[in-house]
This record gives C-alpha cells, sequence and structure tokens, in this order.
C-alpha cells in the first residue's frame, strides 16, 4: 500500500478538529450517540491524528515545539528544554514520610543535563536500554530527562522488592541499571553540561519500555516507539484530563502500580506545561497548594 501524500495528509489532519472532539466528550465522553470517527482515524490513520494533536498542541501551549509526527520525535526538547526558562515549580511532592520536595522548571532542566553528563561518562549510548529502578518522585523526572537528553531508553521500576525487580530485570536485558540506594549503578547526581549528542527520536524507534498491568504475564516488558509515547503523553493531558497551560493536577495517592503501564506518565504534565503535585492518600489535595487542582490517577494503556 503506497503511501498518501502529504498534502492529503495535511488536509485531513485540518478537517480533525480536536478541539471539537474535546468538547464533545466533555459533554458526552464515549457513549453510543458520541461521533467517534476520530478515535477510528487514530488507529487506522495515526500520522493525520498525530498532525491534528501538534496543532492542537501549538494552539493551547504556543509554538516552538520540535518533533514532526510521523518523522522525528524530540522529547528532550519539547518537555524539558522548551520549558527551561519557565518561572515557577514543575513538580511539588510530599512524601510517606510527610517531607515535602520542590523541583522548579530550570533545576529540573540543570539536573537532567548534569545527570546525562555523568551518564554519558559511565557509557550510556543512544538506544541504549536504562532500567530505572526509582520510587515515584522528582529524582525520577530528572532520570527521564537524562534518558531523553542521551536517547536512551528508560524503563520505570519501582522498587517493589527484591523478586519483583530481579524477574523484570531478567527479561529486560538493560545495559544500565539506576538504583537509588546502591553504588554499583549508574550515578544519580551529575555536574557540567552534557555532550552535544543527537536528542532527537524517529519516529518509529524504541523510546521506552515498560511492563504494563494489561498485559498477560505482567512482567514481560512491552516496546514503545517514540511516536506512541508522543501520541499517549499529549493525549492523556489534553483529552483524557483536559489540562490547560499554568494548571496543578493533584495526585494523591498516586501508585507505582498505576505508573507502571505508561512510563510516559510523569511526562505528560511537561508536556502541558503543569506543575505535578503529589501527596499520600492521607494528605489534602491542598498540601500541594492547587486552587483548581484535578486528582486523578494515570489511565494510559499499553
Amino acid at each position: 500500500m503506497s503511501a498518501a501524500p502529504a498534502t492529503d495528509l495535511a488536509s485531513a489532519a485540518e478537517r480533525l478538529d480536536l478541539d471539537v472532539v474535546i468538547t464533545q466528550l466533555t459533554l458526552t465522553g464515549l457513549s453510543e450517540q458520541a461521533e467517534i470517527q476520530w478515535l477510528r482515524l487514530s488507529a487506522e490513520q495515526p500520522t493525520v491524528f498525530d498532525q491534528a494533536l501538534a496543532a492542537l498542541v501549538a494552539r493551547r501551549v504556543g509554538p516552538g515545539a520540535r518533533t514532526v509526527p510521523g518523522e522525528r520525535v524530540d522529547l528532550w526538547h519539547d518537555l524539558f528544554a522548551r520549558h527551561a526558562t519557565r518561572a515557577g515549580a514543575a513538580m511539588q511532592w510530599i512524601g510517606e514520610d510527610g517531607r515535602a520536595e520542590e523541583l522548579s522548571w530550570s533545576a529540573l532542566h540543570q539536573r537532567a543535563l548534569g545527570l546525562a553528563s555523568a551518564w554519558h561518562g559511565a557509557g550510556v549510548k543512544a538506544a541504549q536500554r536504562v532500567a530505572l529502578v526509582l520510587p515515584l518522585g522528582p529524582t525520577l523526572l530528572v532520570a527521564l530527562g537524562a534518558c531523553a537528553r542521551l536517547r536512551a531508553v528508560p524503563c520505570v521500576l519501582p522498587p517493589e522488592g527484591k523478586a519483583f525487580v530481579r524477574r523484570r530485570l531478567k527479561l529486560l536485558k538493560a545495559d544500565h541499571v539506576v538504583y537509588e540506594p546502591e553504588r554499583d549503578s549508574l550515578p544519580l547526581v551529575g555536574r557540567g553540561a552534557a555532550p552535544l549528542l543527537p536528542e532527537v527520536y524517529a519516529a518509529d524507534a524504541e523510546a521506552a519500555v515498560v511492563f504494563s498491568t494489561l498485559r498477560d504475564p505482567p512482567f514481560v516488558p512491552v516496546e514503545l516507539s517514540a511516536g506512541a509515547l508522543w501520541r499517549r503523553a499529549l493525549w492523556d493531558g489534553l483529552g483524557v484530563y483536559r489540562l490547560r497551560p499554568g494548571a496543578r493536577l493533584g495526585a494523591p495517592g498516586l501508585t507505582p502500580p498505576s505508573l507502571c503501564p505508561a512510563c510516559c506518565s510523569p511526562r505528560w504534565p511537561l508536556a502541558r506545561r503543569l506543575c505535578t503535585c503529589r501527596a499520600p492518600p492521607s494528605s489534602r489535595a491542598r498540601s500541594c497548594s492547587p486552587a483548581r487542582a484535578s486528582t486523578t490517577r494515570s489511565s494510559t494503556r499499553a
């Protein structure tokens, strides 16, 4: 089957108005009466859907993204570097011990750059798999940024016990492993600028590996392409949760199993320029100080 001309794809993307789709979803949801042609199109012609999604991002978030749907995906620039000068917090985190942490956009950018530089010195190369055996929190977000800077392939593994981690690491066949408390792994702190390496993924290149609770058995790794990661991250923020730039997303009680189906979950608030807040289930949403925070769990599927 020959590929559709670029002009045909562009015109089809223009006809697909995702603003209207999101309004319909807000009013009716995915009911039998709702128009779901867009959903069929997203499966049959993903490039058309992605172009419409990119146009929606440009309208709501602003121009400047470097990702070209169907061709290349620049996760580092679009999710991290693009927001480096933005004021305020990228993440506010309250741990189980009640201790609060705040990670600014500039600090996220600088820490990810420094960590990428340290990892590059330790031998991490583009397209290599990096297992992130880390709990949810700012450190994980920084590590994901370092992977994007080096065009590495992250796999998030919550430290849920030795047997849990050992079984998944065996099947993952990671080139590098990051443990928070261990010394015989990649470092978690780095200084200086990262080397100037190409950080752009091809749309069909492997960009992440996940262990999905929806797969049987759940400990078999699932590869996620850069294009799919980009699409799911943005659509979760725009279409599923209908978030706006500058909003605060409260996520009390967010658990590692809810993250495993989509390691991009910590990333999609970045794609929408949000401040992500997390607190233990016993904490009130206001402990993240969101005046109009929405409280939710990730629903992205693998």
